[in-house]
């Protein structure tokens, strides 16, 4: 979970692309992998060179999209990338139920930058995913230092929603 957010930091920070031949691995690797090997290919592949992914690869990451097998880094890669939110969005709302149960404030604080980024590209939230957002609000959930409620006001407001 968050090797996906430290290895975006690193990727920010050398602010260099990836080749666009081992962008297409990672792609692959993510559609066609083993579940190891499509977990460590989302966690490899930064959201900003998704931005720049020709339709045909895109497909392929969102037709990696599955509740089966929930793949955190993808769905916020994708997410943050503005690709593929109505299809996501529910995906990361059934993690998000799952994260409030356990008690897991860090998974639901990631999984929140991918439900505010999916908000952001103005796609409709039913009252129920509205619903579940205001529990983790009301919810003791935190992660590190911090809570999940600036994190769930920021949602609210691109919503419109109080």
């Amino acid at each position: 979970m968050m090797e996906g957010a430290f290895q975006s930091y690193q990727y920010n920070l050398k602010n260099k692309k990836l080749s666009k031949t081992i962008v297409y691995t990672l792609v692959k690797k993510i559609h066609d992998g083993t579940p190891k090997e499509r977990k460590d290919a989302s966690e490899a592949l930064p959201w900003e060179e998704i931005r720049g992914l020709e339709p045909e690869y895109k497909r392929l990451l969102l037709e990696s999209v599955n509740e089966k097998e929930s793949n955190i880094a993808l769905l916020n890669s994708l997410s943050l990338a503005g690709v593929g939110g109505k299809t996501i969005l529910p995906i990361l709302m059934k993690e998000l139920e799952k994260a409030i149960k356990i008690g897991d404030g860090c998974q639901a604080s990631w999984i929140l930058r991918g439900i505010k980024a999916i908000a952001e590209q103005k796609i409709g939230f039913s009252k129920q995913y509205i619903s579940v957002i205001k529990e983790v609000y009301k919810s003791p959930l935190v992660c590190g230092d911090g809570d999940t409620d600036d994190e769930i006001n920021d949602i609210l407001e691109v919503l419109k929603v109080r």
